[in-house]
């Protein structure tokens, strides 16, 4: 969203900020806000003292690390919930630290040397998002999937890579504000998880150029996957699962067979929650 300068006098100036923010983070007249330079950004977070004495903190020696081990590290930070992110760090990684700022949806890059970064993470999830983040994800992958048969010129390709970059940093997002909420059922985490994985394998195969004669019967199981989360049936899950099983026995090439092999553990995954919520038994197993 965009706001317009306000000039109060010679050296003070000021934006307006949206009402349903300040409404969602309770703030009323005279609240302090926290206001963080960063380059050519400001961030603003509502937190207080209080909370920022609450801020969860971790230490990276990156100093040695590949970039990545350092893409990895820092990004694995980001989604178990730490708000600020020390690195040590080298030539190697030192000019990927901004690209990463960039991709972690509410986190900017408090500062940078030579040798050492400092990220920190200020934008927090509202509080009904865990209740939808699954369902938006789902869309979101199944929209992605759909777009594999499209991706057959230069240029389609290059759209296909960039939504996979926009599914990534929603994934991230998604996985941090859970882990945030601390819930004990980790299965909406590892649905989200596990669905990455394949579509991880679907874009290695596109970006390879990889041939995918069943592509039309792939894309049918991942679309069947996707929809035992709201079915929530084991009846459905034992059949989407030998089919899964046939298909492997069946695949013409390693990338098929890759993407059917994360479809198989997803299943594997997703069975449990499945039955917590149907009297019938079959699990998917082996």
């Amino acid at each position: 969203m965009k706001r317009s300068l306000i000039q109060l006098n010679e050296t003070t100036y000021a934006v307006t900020l949206p009402s349903k923010w300040v409404k969602r983070n309770s703030l009323k007249k005279a609240d302090s806000l926290e206001v963080i330079e960063s380059g050519g950004k400001i961030v603003i977070s509502a937190g207080s003292q209080k909370n920022a004495k609450e801020k969860t903190q971790i230490e990276l020696d990156l100093s040695g690390s590949s970039r990545k081990n350092a893409w990895f590290s820092i990004t694995s930070s980001y989604i178990a919930g730490f708000d600020i992110i020390e690195m040590k760090i080298n030539r190697r990684i030192n000019k990927d630290i901004e690209e990463i700022s960039q991709i972690l949806i509410g986190s900017a890059l408090l500062s940078k040397s030579d040798s050492h970064a400092t990220l920190i993470c200020v934008s927090e999830a509202r509080e009904d998002f865990q209740e939808d983040v699954l369902n938006n994800l789902i869309f979101r992958f199944r929209e992605h999937v759909s777009s594999v048969k499209d991706a057959r010129t230069p240029e389609m390709k290059s759209s296909f890579r960039e939504k996979d970059h926009e599914l990534n940093r929603f994934i991230f997002y998604s996985l941090r504000a859970l882990n945030k909420r601390k819930e004990e059922d980790k299965t909406k985490y590892l649905m989200i998880y596990s669905l990455e994985q394949i579509c991880d394998s679907i874009s290695d195969s596109v970006a390879r150029g990889a041939s995918l004669p069943n592509w039309k019967k792939l894309e049918g199981i991942f679309m069947e996957i996707t929809n035992l989360y709201f079915s929530k049936d084991p009846l459905k899950t034992q059949q989407i699962y030998d089919m899964v099983k046939e298909s492997l026995e069946l695949a013409e090439s390693n990338y098929e067979k890759e993407i059917l092999l994360k479809m198989k553990e997803t299943i594997q995954i997703l069975s449990p929650y499945i039955l917590l919520f149907s009297s019938s038994s079959g699990s998917p197993s082996g």
